[in-house]
């Protein structure tokens, strides 16, 4: 990646209102030190830590990240080629999952 690629934009601001939620884990990430955010599903999603998308690239390459994915959310699938469905999305079977683990329902 070319630091001619690479677009910054500082000191941009999102004024928070009532549509933008704060994670349970929001405080947390603030403490880590995130430098960004973008919001998905009306929460926000931290997306960066570094200065760069580059420094972010390397740390996540050769250290670890925990990221805050609370903005994700639960589906439901269902149908009678629901499990199939399922299995095609995963490459571990979910045969083995027991029932706090995920819920199969078959209309069959």
């Amino acid at each position: 990646m070319s630091k001619e690629s690479l677009i910054t934009q500082k000191n941009i601001k999102l004024n928070m209102s009532r549509r933008i939620r704060r994670t349970p884990f929001t405080n947390k990430v603030e403490e880590c030190g995130v430098s960004d955010f973008t919001v998905v599903n009306h929460m926000l999603l931290p997306k960066g830590f570094k200065n760069t998308v580059e420094e972010d690239y390397w740390h996540l390459r050769e250290q670890v990240q925990v990221w805050d994915v609370s903005c994700q959310r639960q589906v439901q699938i269902t149908g009678p080629d629901a499990e199939k469905l399922v299995q095609k999305m995963t490459p571990r079977s979910i045969k083995k999952n027991g029932d706090r683990q995920m819920f199969l329902y078959s209309n069959n």
